[in-house]
């Protein structure tokens, strides 16, 4: 099993954030998230039933944009108490 500074030096070119792909995973998922939610509004005058599934996609895009907006700055803590 390799040892902690093996894998640090390994890992080290992935540390630092790449801001073209982190726009681009936002814009994706806003772009997905009022998708689907323009669709819900339109499938709703159609069946209710229609619309109760593609909530939980919307629900999934949601998710992920929080994830992506938020993990980096404010849910991940190192353990020794570092940002």
């Amino acid at each position: 099993m390799p040892q902690m500074d093996e894998l640090l030096t390994g890992t080290k070119a992935f540390q630092a954030p790449i801001l073209a792909c982190s726009l681009g995973q936002l814009a994706t998922s806003f772009r997905g998230f009022f998708a689907t939610c323009a669709a819900m509004y339109l499938c709703l005058a159609v069946s209710l039933w229609i619309t109760l599934p593609m909530s939980a996609l919307a629900a999934g895009f949601l998710v992920r944009i929080f994830i992506t907006d938020m993990t980096p700055k404010q849910l991940w803590r190192r353990r020794d108490g570092r940002k």
